[in-house]
């Protein structure tokens, strides 16, 4: 019988991640089986394996895939098929806001919010002059990552050293299957 809910612990664009539920049975579980039909996986996985959580990838983005996974006994009894709906995600940008620090430099905070629920996510900030004529200059900046997905990228621009002038800060947020997306801000430094 299995005795827990099988967890999706990742999702990305194009994969999931399934934590696979603890089984128990009298007679020992030997195995557990995975199938989806929709990405034509049968898989078989011994119940000694120490890591019972499986990457599965192909998905397509948006698209709902159904897991269904049995434990298997030492006499080859198979359990009910828990089943799991899975919906790869992208990653999306929400908004964005600026707040201008006081203090001894001339420093604006510039945040960006969205939606991943892959947790190997990377991000970039970086901005050039508004007609392109400037190399891209990249801005230090850090991921906050809250359980339901939802992120913050904060990044400092230090406005010190800065000439007069517009400036488009891009925010890049890319997942663990090559999917990115970017969010651009038009910023004024006067």
């Amino acid at each position: 019988v299995i005795t827990r809910r099988t967890v999706i612990s990742n999702r990305a664009s194009h994969s999931v991640d399934l934590a696979l539920p603890e089984a128990r049975d009298t007679n020992g579980i030997r195995e557990y089986k995975v199938v989806c039909e929709e990405l034509g996986i049968e898989e078989t996985i011994a119940e000694k394996e120490k890591n019972t959580l499986r990457r599965y990838r192909g998905l397509d983005t948006g698209k709902d895939y159904e897991f269904r996974i049995y434990a298997i006994d030492s006499y080859g009894n198979m359990s009910e098929a828990q089943t799991v709906t899975v919906t790869a995600s992208a990653p999306r940008w929400d908004g964005t806001s600026s707040t201008e620090k006081t203090g001894g430099r001339r420093v604006v905070q510039i945040e960006a919010t969205g939606v991943c629920e892959d947790s190997e996510v990377v991000s970039e900030v970086f901005y050039f002059t508004q007609g392109g004529q400037s190399e891209k200059t990249v801005l230090p900046s850090h991921v906050e990552k809250e359980n339901n997905g939802k992120i913050k990228v904060v990044a400092e621009w230090d406005l010190s050293t800065m000439q007069s002038g517009k400036y488009l800060v891009n925010f890049v947020m890319r997942d663990r299957d090559g999917t990115s997306v970017e969010k651009q801000v038009s910023y004024t430094v006067d």
